[in-house]
């Protein structure tokens, strides 16, 4: 339905009504009875139009509120809660500072402890093979791995300022005299820029080599012939029964940092 032309039948209300000229002149008449509004006819499945308001802004403000701030007296603290209590853990360097300082009564696994002693062949009149006496002490960690085990083994249980003597079996110490450690090399092998060290090439010397894997060892000049030299791996005390002598000097804990590389740092 055309919605202008109903409402524009409203217009005439209060007014005058003029007819369409008919032919053959025009007629003027005044209109019987106001005009009826016409109300517009609604289809079966149409609804009245219901108005629609305006949109409006239904978005929820979603800035945090401000918290609430209590009013303190004169004399009242900011209280602190549990969870923001600062709590002082002391640095790595300070733990292992402290460690360093901590010493211990007893020689047990773990501890750096430094000795001055005396090595000998055999016995405490056999011939003196190496000493570590005075300023010159002798540092390690047990369980390291630097020291013979049974060295260690005798240690163990030991205070500042006792005394040790012991005797290590060379099968416990550095073992039998292996026959096969004894090799030939061609003296090339003793050459340095292209020149034979020959000063280095003499019968029970130790020089420095390494082996086919790069790993370093030292030998013993057994022999020297014209075109090879004969070598001893053997350890230089293999076969030897090794007689120790000392006293205790220091004992302290390792750092876990020393416990890890397995050396003395400090």
């Amino acid at each position: 339905m055309d919605h202008t032309n109903a409402f524009s039948s409203l217009s005439g209300m209060g007014g005058t009504y003029e007819e369409p000229a008919a032919t053959g002149g025009t007629q003027s008449t005044p209109p019987e009875e106001p005009a009826t509004p016409v109300v517009p006819e609604l289809k079966d499945e149409e609804e009245v139009p219901t108005p629609v308001p305006p949109p409006t802004d239904t978005t929820p403000d979603t800035a945090p509120a401000p918290p609430v701030q209590q009013e303190l007296k004169d004399d009242e603290e900011v209280p602190v809660t549990p969870e923001h209590t600062p709590v002082e853990t002391p640095t790595p360097a300070v733990q292992e500072a402290e460690i360093l300082e901590e010493t211990v009564e007893r020689v047990h696994k773990n501890t750096v402890v430094a000795i001055s002693y005396q090595l000998r062949v055999t016995d405490a009149y056999g011939a003196l093979i190496d000493k570590s006496e005075g300023a010159d002490l002798f540092t390690f960690l047990v369980g390291g791995g630097q020291m013979l085990p049974k060295f260690e083994e005798h240690l163990m249980g030991k205070q500042v300022g006792e005394e040790f003597s012991f005797v290590i079996d060379h099968k416990d110490g550095y073992g039998e005299t292996q026959e096969d450690a004894l090799m030939e090399v061609a003296k090339r092998e003793f050459e340095v820029n292209g020149v034979l060290a020959e000063t280095i090439l003499k019968e029970d010397a130790y020089v420095s080599m390494k082996d086919q894997d790069g790993n370093p060892l030292i030998a013993r000049i057994d022999g020297v012939g014209e075109e090879t030299v004969t070598i001893d791996l053997n350890h230089p005390l293999a076969g030897e029964d090794l007689y120790f002598k000392g006293n205790i000097v220091s004992i302290r804990n390792a750092t876990s940092h020393e416990m890890a590389l397995k050396q003395v740092l400090a």
